[in-house]
């Protein structure tokens, strides 16, 4: 069934389906920041060594 809201048309979402959702978004999420923390660190890391020398 479809569901309309501005002129859209939405699918309707099970109750299930919006926990699995939330726990696949914030995997990603925890992802994409330990990924951007680790870049972060080695940069500060980088630039340290090199004011050193």
């Amino acid at each position: 069934m479809l569901h309309t809201k501005n002129g859209n048309d939405w699918p309707a979402v099970c109750h299930k389906t919006l926990p699995r959702r939330e726990k696949e978004i914030g995997a990603a999420v925890n992802f994409v920041a330990q990924d951007s923390t680790e870049r972060a660190l080695k940069e500060e890391i980088d630039l340290t060594e090199k004011k050193s020398v």
